[in-house]
């Protein structure tokens, strides 16, 4: 099994009743008999109800709670049950529970599908570093507040750079108190070429590893994620010998792999 120190229960309905999982279709939020380990749960009403989760890691147990209804269960688009009863699932005190296969090391979609009522999804156990990816949008009804792998924008400039001309940022802090970006993303956009360079210091001060991409003109690059190798990164951007017109560069971090 795993590491209890590694792992947190994820809800699927916080305490005050925000969904917490990716999205949902259909069910309700009652209030669970129990307080333990959280007080209100998602209940699948009818069939073709369900509730999905995005989240990264290979570690996933749902806990169900004091169920009769039927389940299929998809893993990134995949059906690894079909039709299911929620009983079937081992019990672990009040709940049943059900390790979900079949993961891949980074990036998972869960859906929970209800094929026969009443089906009650209390949660998920998930890597405690890479809590559940949940939508950044403030009109949503999302629990904003829990992001450790929706991408956080570290710098971004749209100011176009005469010939020659370069930009620098100032160091910034990849070890945060409330999350750790671990990798990170780039996406560029300029009429003129130029070099990207992502500056790594383990002080906040000296410049101990560099990572260069040298930009085309008029291209829009896949570049890779970027693993970091120290605390502390600083962007500079070196324009070539034509001025530019057009300038997007934006640099996210983002703790867990994709």
């Amino acid at each position: 099994m795993y590491d209890y120190n590694e792992v947190v229960f994820y809800p699927a309905v916080s305490d005050n009743q925000v969904l917490m999982f990716t999205t949902a279709n259909g069910g309700g939020y009652p209030r669970s008999a129990f307080g333990i380990p959280y007080g209100y749960f998602w209940v699948g009403f009818n069939a073709g109800h369900y509730i999905e989760n995005r989240f990264f890691g290979d570690i996933c147990v749902i806990y169900f709670y004091d169920d009769t209804g039927r389940v299929t269960i998809t893993v990134n688009n995949n059906t690894i049950l079909d039709d299911v009863a929620v009983t079937a699932f081992p019990k672990c005190g009040v709940y049943h529970i059900f390790e979900v296969p079949n993961l891949n090391v980074d990036y998972n979609t869960v859906r929970i599908t209800v094929t026969s009522p009443y089906v009650n999804v209390v949660g998920m156990l998930v890597h405690k570093y890479n809590a559940p990816f949940i939508d950044l949008s403030l009109t949503s009804s999302y629990h904003v507040t829990n992001m450790l792998n929706a991408s956080g924008i570290l710098y971004s400039t749209t100011s176009t750079l005469a010939a020659n001309a370069s930009v620098t940022s100032s160091f910034i802090d990849l070890e945060l108190a409330s999350r750790t970006y671990n990798y990170i993303l780039v996406t560029i956009y300029s009429n003129a070429s130029g070099t990207l360079y992502l500056e790594f210091s383990n002080d906040n001060n000296n410049v101990d590893a560099v990572y260069t991409y040298n930009y085309s003109g008029g291209s829009t690059p896949y570049i890779q994620p970027i693993a970091r190798v120290a605390r502390y990164m600083r962007v500079r951007y070196v324009n070539g010998s034509t001025a530019q017109t057009t300038f997007r560069l934006y640099v996210r971090g983002l703790s867990s792999g994709l």
